[in-house]
């Protein structure tokens, strides 16, 4: 599939980006699949956001996002699946694309 598409989509999903008017099959291609699927419907017709998260804390503040928690005990390195037992946590969302008729039209990222 990567080679039908043309060259300024192929260099945006070569980097992970998406770009509006990408289909869904091209941004699974450049982000993978999404964390949660969701549905809104408006007047102006039915969207499906893909949202891509994190998690973040009571306070906000955004909690270590890789897959493994690495800690330092009597028997050296260790480390554990993350967050599976922080109580407070909320998933936050870093990067959403909202979809209609197939088509991205509408995408957040957040800023580093």
């Amino acid at each position: 599939m990567f080679a039908s598409l043309p060259p300024d989509q192929q260099a945006l999903v070569q980097q992970g980006k998406v770009a509006v008017g990408m289909d869904m099959a091209t941004v699974r291609l450049a982000k993978g699949d999404p964390d949660r699927v969701t549905t809104r419907t408006t007047a102006q017709g039915e969207t499906q956001v893909w949202h891509y998260i994190n998690y973040e804390n009571g306070d906000g503040i955004i909690l270590y996002s890789g897959y493994y928690h690495r800690w330092w005990g009597l028997n050296g390195w260790g480390s554990y699946p993350y967050y599976m037992d922080y109580p407070a946590r909320r998933p936050h969302d870093y990067f959403r694309v909202e979809f209609r008729n197939g088509r991205a039209f509408e995408v957040q990222q957040e800023q580093p």
